[in-house]
Order: structure tokens, then C-alpha cells, then sequence
């Protein structure tokens, strides 16, 4: 802590006394470096790499102040600069201030109640973002809500209503926060490695993750209620997918009880006659049926075409290469339509195949009918906006766009 002791910015005596309210994170600031500056209009704002204050920080009481350098350092422990650009590279129209206020909106939520620190006024949070969305209830509590939330799935559901959403209303005018990320120089968002090397988007994320799990036990009340707000690599969907078919999709095979396996008639006669020992039987295996792989397209979903057609590309090459049947059904609220095909005629049939289509969402009538024929997995194809009910025999794929709710039960993959 002696570094920190020697912090001589408008943050220094600020930074010691909110990190006595939270020590925990005392091992985050020793990452980070703290700076002044003279732009009349700032007030604090962070790259990733620095915190910096400026002329407004010091018009804050002094509890809020301690709030906002809590605030400030979760920006740079949750990875937000470095999210924000993975985001921006993959979503065509970002906008860095919806992002902002979606971050600024879980900071907040989980730094409420905490000792000896108290939010500005002017900041935002998260009940006033989730009432535009319709989605806060009177009797909500904030602690428990922003468990259910990461900063990139309140991002996909405030730009959703973008155009609806009234921007006065969640950030007050030239207040605190919804305007403190801003991109570190060294680093942009169409080029992750910066001349340097050092400070890759995929490393920065890698490092603040592991940093965090190390924090767990001195963070553990912020930790809960961050829990899926933690920065975390994500592995490409793609290969998800292709991993997932793959093992479904092979070939299966049954144990043959008139065979032994060609090792235990290799060992049983030479361990008898040498050893005195009777090897137990070992039966062989035989082929058996086909994988069958279950894909149900919800086709009132709002799903991206691009996205679309590279998923209906992927699952395609997989089928090519095992050659397992596949049963697809086609469904919004009920089922539309069922077709039976051997792999390579899925692979030519979903290339050409038209996923458009309206009307609610009921997941059931689908999981329903995948049912009936013992699928080894079901792919479900939606935007999760329907009933699920319970959970089936067979294991459950769902794929969905970024930012989308959460499976009932099941894994989950997004598309992005």
C-alpha cells in the first residue's frame, strides 16, 4: 500500500479513505495510475490504464468523492474500456455512451449501501435505465437485479429501444458519469494490438479477470452482485458449436456381448498361461444408429440475416463431414413445419433455407416434438423472448443473438 500512500493527485487522500470503506480494493489500485487535468468540464474519467480528475471532481461532497473513485476503479476491474472496444468491433452501430450508461448503471448498483461513500446526485442508476425498459418492479431489489445483468446484455437491451428511450431522464445534463470511459490511444477498436504489444483488448480482459479472482475473498459482497458482469474471454461461438456437434453427431455404438475386444484376446490366454490370472470378459462395440441432431428454428425471432446464414453455414460443414440425421422444425408459438434429412442433405437444404417468419414465441410445441423422435441434441435457433417449461431427457443448445435473456436451463451460446 505504500505506492498508494505517495498518490499526490486530486484523488490521493480520497483514493486511502474509500479504500478503508473497501479495502479489498486497495490491490486494484495498485494496477492503475492516477492523474490530473485541467479540462474546466471533467470530472473524472477513465482509459483502462489511468484514472484521471479534474477541476469538477473537487465540487463534490466528500463522500460522494470517495464514491466516485470506488466507481472509477470498478470501471477499469470490470474491463470496460477494453469491452468497449471488443463491442465496437463487433456491433455495426455502437454507441459509446449507451455502453457508458449500462456500466455506469451496474457500477452503481453494486456500490449501493456501501459505508462511508455516498453516489452524486446527478449519477445514474439502474432502476431509473431498467423503468425505461419496462423492466423493474416496484418490489425489486437492486442488490439482487444487477446479479441478472452484464454490461453488454444492458447495452443490447437499451439500444433495442434506442429510439424510444429518453436520454434526459438517465443522465442529468453535464452530471457524473455516462461520459467517463474514453479510449486508451495506445489501443483502438479495429486493431486489438497496439504498437506496443502489451495491451491487447483479449489480454487487458484475461488479466482483470484473473486479478478478480484472486480478489474474490476481500470482495466478496461486490463480487456476488457483479456476477455476471465479470470480465471474462469468451470463446468464439463457432467453435462452441462445432464442438458440441461434433461429439452428438457421430456415429453411435452399442455393446456387442457375443464379441470380446480384440486387446482382452491379445492379454487373456498370455496371462492365464503366465500370470495365472483370468482377465474379466471385455465386451467389443458395434455400431449402432446414426447421431441424431435436433434443430428448431423460432422463426419470429428478430436474428440478424448475416448472423443467420453463418450459423446455418456452420452447423452445415459439421453435418457434411459426420453425415448424422437431422430432424429440423421450423415453429414461432407452434410448429410450422418437420423435416427429416441424412447430414449432407441438411448441409444443402440450410444453406438455401429461409429463417423469416412471424408470430409469438412458445418454445414447448418445438421441445415437444424433438422429443418424440429421442434426439441425442437439440440446437434451438430463437431470440429466448417465449415459454420453455421444464427441462427435457436430452441436452439443450441454445443459440441466441448477444445480449439476449438468459436460458431457463440448458447451455447457452450468443451469436455476435
Amino acid at each position: 500500500m505504500n505506492r498508494l500512500q505517495q498518490v499526490s493527485t486530486r484523488m490521493g487522500a480520497d483514493l486511502r479513505d474509500a479504500i478503508e470503506a473497501m479495502p479489498g480494493l486497495g490491490g486494484i489500485a495498485l494496477w492503475v495510475k492516477f492523474c490530473d487535468a485541467a479540462t474546466p468540464t471533467l470530472i473524472a474519467q477513465t482509459d483502462g490504464i489511468r484514472v484521471t480528475a479534474g477541476p469538477r471532481y473537487n465540487t463534490y461532497a466528500t463522500a460522494e468523492r470517495r464514491f466516485i473513485v470506488l466507481h472509477e476503479l470498478l470501471h477499469v476491474a470490470l474491463a470496460h474500456p477494453a469491452r468497449a472496444r471488443e463491442l465496437e468491433r463487433r456491433v455495426a452501430d455502437f454507441d459509446a455512451r449507451l455502453y457508458n450508461t449500462a456500466c455506469d448503471a451496474i457500477i452503481n448498483a453494486a456500490l449501493a449501501g456501501v459505508h462511508g461513500i455516498r453516489p452524486p446526485t446527478d449519477a445514474v442508476t439502474l432502476e431509473r435505465v431498467l423503468s425505461q425498459l419496462d423492466l423493474w418492479q416496484r418490489t425489486d431489489d437492486v442488490a439482487v437485479v444487477v446479479r441478472q445483468w452484464s454490461s453488454e446484455a444492458l447495452y443490447h437491451a437499451l439500444a433495442k429501444q434506442r429510439d424510444q428511450l429518453d436520454l434526459d431522464k438517465l443522465t442529468a445534463a453535464n452530471g457524473f458519469g455516462c461520459n467517463d470511459l474514453v479510449p486508451d490511444t495506445r489501443v483502438t477498436a479495429t486493431n486489438t494490438q497496439p504498437a506496443d504489444g502489451n495491451h491487447s483488448t483479449e489480454d487487458t480482459i484475461r488479466a482483470w479477470h484473473a486479478r478478480l479472482q484472486m480478489a474474490r475473498g476481500a470482495l466478496a459482497g461486490i463480487i456476488t452482485r457483479l456476477t455476471n458482469e465479470l470480465p471474462q474471454v469468451k470463446t468464439p461461438w463457432e467453435r462452441i458449436l462445432r464442438d458440441l456437434l461434433f461429439r452428438h453427431a457421430q456415429r453411435k455404438r452399442r455393446l456387442d456381448p457375443a464379441r470380446p475386444t480384440r486387446r482382452w484376446l491379445a492379454l487373456e490366454n498370455e496371462l492365464r498361461q503366465h500370470e495365472g490370472v483370468s482377465l474379466p470378459f471385455e465386451r467389443a462395440t458395434r455400431p449402432a444408429r446414426s447421431g441424431r441432431i435436433a434443430l428448431a428454428v423460432d422463426t419470429s425471432g428478430s436474428v440478424d440475416e448475416n448472423l443467420l446464414k453463418r450459423f446455418a453455414a456452420e452447423v452445415a460443414a459439421v453435418l457434411e463431414q459426420n453425415d448424422p440425421q437431422l430432424r429440423l422444425i421450423v415453429c414461432d408459438a407452434k410448429v410450422h413445419q418437420v423435416r427429416d434429412f441424412t447430414g449432407r442433405e441438411a448441409a444443402r437444404y440450410l444453406r438455401d433455407f429461409s429463417f423469416k417468419g412471424g408470430g409469438g414465441t412458445d418454445f414447448r410445441p418445438a421441445i415437444a416434438e424433438a422429443a418424440q423422435w429421442k434426439p441425442d441434441l437439440l440446437i434451438y435457433l430463437t431470440d429466448l423472448a417465449g415459454e420453455a417449461g421444464s427441462a427435457p431427457s436430452f441436452p439443450v443448445l441454445w443459440a441466441v443473438p448477444e445480449g439476449k435473456a438468459l436460458a431457463p436451463w440448458g447451455k447457452i451460446i450468443e451469436l455476435n
